[in-house]
């Protein structure tokens, strides 16, 4: 009797140690690709799964695609990811697990594409439905999105900490870090984030931290899962370069000097979060050459020199809403001229604005006599002009504003007097 009571003590003690030390096996692996098909996921390939029943599971070389339609696919990959759990507790509440995991609509798969944050919601639910799970990491992460066969966003190389993975890890909370990411051809580096959860289905975004055409990139937000909107949202770019930001993305004329941005809005839906927000941007300093608008502002002040202009500061405030037009306002402050804007431009490039501008003694020193006779007395011996753009972007028109225009007109013709009388005088 004492010899099968020894033997018992030994079977349990060495079922005790065995869930200590790593088990994998081809049977794991089906299973697990057999759960992420039950997903949603269209293709998926696991290298292996090893298991340490008391204390992790761990995937190794996963791939997995997702074609949301003929226009929408995206695929991610990782070299491992460790989730830090008790394999018998997840063996007996694993009618919760998939449950959460395979039930709603649409499948998880397709959730992650179509409302990622509906996805993070049940992922979230999940893993907080079972105490087996304290949390995991995930290393080497790749993925990319594509629309229309144009690849959106891609990322390499990341990594992410989610749940109780290490000592300094909150509940419910997620790390996140790339070196580099890819967004319509915009590269982002060093990007940094926290993401954590609660149980009311809010999701709070903090220290997020990133490196933007040589710029500091600080964000934070809170958004509502249940109620599918983004209740906040605040992100500043500090000593951005914007003379490589607007060859890249404008490139007619030249605009250089490093930026501050802020974006700042909340209270707007998921799927729509930059329809509704006030950007404030500082250009300090700022030289401007060849743009469009200078080409015609100079060719109606019949002032050529103003083709490539100076400023000390240049700042800009636009409210953006739900609607096309966007209310701006503009200002500039230099050597040569000064000048304030208030009006609005339409996404389709459309604009209209009310200018009001000075220009400076020294500005006015350097011009015909006739530009200084026409424009309105400024204090500090400049002068000053009004006029009203409109048009568009890349066909801008300056209509001088009544006042000037008399001006104009009775300049001319006190010049033109003054040539006769000195005509017959002679």
């Amino acid at each position: 009797m004492e010899a099968w009571t020894s033997l018992l003590l030994l079977f349990v003690l060495l079922c005790i140690l065995a869930g200590f030390f790593p088990i994998s096996h081809p049977w794991l692996t089906k299973k697990v690709t057999s759960l992420m098909h039950s997903a949603g996921a269209d293709s998926c390939s696991i290298g292996s799964v090893k298991v340490v029943a008391w204390r992790s599971i761990t995937l190794q070389r996963v791939f997995i695609e997702e074609r949301i339609d003929s226009d929408r696919e995206y695929r991610f990959s990782f070299i491992e990811a460790k989730i830090a759990a008790n394999l018998f507790q997840l063996l007996w509440n694993r009618k919760k697990i998939r449950s959460s995991i395979l039930s709603g609509e649409p499948d998880l798969f397709t959730s992650l594409y179509v409302r990622p944050a509906s996805a993070s919601e049940r992922l979230f639910f999940a893993k907080n439905s079972v105490s087996g799970i304290k949390g995991g990491r995930i290393t080497d992460l790749s993925f990319s999105v594509k629309l229309k066969n144009r690849e959106i966003l891609r990322g390499n190389n990341g990594d992410m900490d989610f749940g109780n993975s290490d000592e300094n890890s909150s509940d419910g909370e997620i790390k996140i870090a790339f070196p580099f990411l890819q967004i319509s051809g915009d590269g982002i580096e060093n990007m940094k984030c926290a993401v954590s959860f609660t149980s009311q289905g809010e999701v709070f975004l903090q220290n997020c931290t990133a490196k933007y055409y040589d710029g500091k990139i600080k964000a934070r937000g809170t958004i509502n899962l249940r109620e599918d909107r983004i209740d906040s949202y605040l992100l500043t770019i500090e000593k951005m370069d914007f003379a490589y930001w607007y060859a890249v993305h404008v490139g007619i004329g030249e605009i250089s000097g490093r930026t501050n941005i802020n974006l700042e809005g909340g209270n707007v839906p998921l799927s729509r979060p930059v329809q509704q927000a006030e950007l404030r941007m500082v250009v300090s300093p700022c030289v401007i050459n060849d743009l469009p608008v200078q080409q015609s502002l100079a060719t109606s002040l019949f002032i050529p020199s103003l083709s490539a202009i100076e400023f000390s500061k240049v700042t800009a405030r636009a409210v953006i809403d739900t609607g096309d037009t966007i209310k701006t306002a503009f200002s500039g402050d230099g050597d040569q001229i000064n000048f304030s804007t208030t009006g609005w431009v339409r996404r389709d490039g459309l604009l209209q604005q009310q200018l009001d501008g000075t220009f400076s003694r020294k500005m006015i020193s350097s011009l015909p006599p006739i530009v200084g006779k026409t424009l309105e007395r400024a204090e500090d011996g400049g002068r000053r002009f009004r006029c009203r753009l409109f048009g568009s972007f890349n066909d801008p028109r300056f209509e001088l504003d009544k006042e000037t225009l008399r001006r104009a007109v009775g300049t001319m013709f006190d010049e033109f007097r003054q040539d006769l009388q000195q005509y017959y005088q002679k």
